[in-house]
């Protein structure tokens, strides 16, 4: 059964199994080898997000679950999910808490130095400003699984090997008709004057004549003497 593919879904010329193995083989050569199969053409890696403006120095770390699915018999789409692992951030929450509080100590501190003591609606706003702080973080959190998909995808696109199959012709590169050599032209039938009253079988006689003289060639002389003998 054929069925449809998502944006963002790679596209391999390839039958299923196969397309599975060279996906699989992309994501290792990229650093998410697959940590283990769920089906046929299913299964599971973990993947870093290495990006320094979004995510800092630690990067984000994700689960990745990679569905191979039938777009014909020589097609298949590669679609990728990636949530994040909450499990394997753990040392970046931690730092986040910790630099939470020392953002907060330090304020208090400095404040404290200058002589200005915080009354409970400042320290109210102190509070808010510091949970602000962590809403925008877990909001850009839930952003990395889409940028992300977006660099996996570029990542993974030129390490796809070639497929042996053809690319549809939607995408193929339009080539330059070729003209076809012209057919040879039908041989008609040679015009051999006799004389008036000459019969059916005194043609065919010159026709052999003809022949043996090396005028006409013997499959001229077979398809006149045809014709000739329809007309009896």
């Amino acid at each position: 059964m054929t069925m449809q593919h998502q944006p963002g879904d790679l596209v391999v010329n390839a039958p299923q199994a196969e397309a599975f193995a060279m996906l699989t083989s992309a994501l290792a050569r990229v650093g998410s080898a697959a940590t283990w199969s769920q089906a046929p053409t299913s299964a599971r890696f973990n993947h870093k997000y290495m990006n320094f403006w979004r995510t800092g120095v630690l990067g984000a770390a994700m689960h990745g679950q990679l569905d191979v699915i039938p777009l014909g018999d020589t097609q298949s789409a590669g679609r990728i999910t990636l949530t994040l692992n909450w499990g394997g951030m753990k040392a970046y929450l931690a730092l986040l808490v910790v630099g939470a509080i020392m953002i907060f100590v330090g304020t208090m501190n400095w404040l404290e130095t200058t002589g200005y003591s915080l009354n409970p609606p400042g320290m109210m706003l102190i509070a808010v400003m510091v949970i602000g702080m962590f809403a925008a973080i877990f909001f850009n959190f839930s952003r990395f699984p889409k940028f992300a998909h977006e660099e996996l995808i570029r990542k993974l696109t030129p390490n796809l090997a070639p497929a042996p199959y053809p690319v549809p012709a939607m995408v193929q590169p339009v080539a330059a008709p070729v003209a076809p050599p012209p057919a040879a032209p039908d041989p008609t039938p040679l015009d051999v004057p006799a004389p008036a009253g000459d019969t059916v079988f005194d043609k065919i006689k010159k026709l052999g004549d003809l022949r043996d003289a090396g005028l006409i060639t013997d499959a001229d002389f077979d398809a006149q003497k045809t014709e000739l003998l329809k007309r009896l």
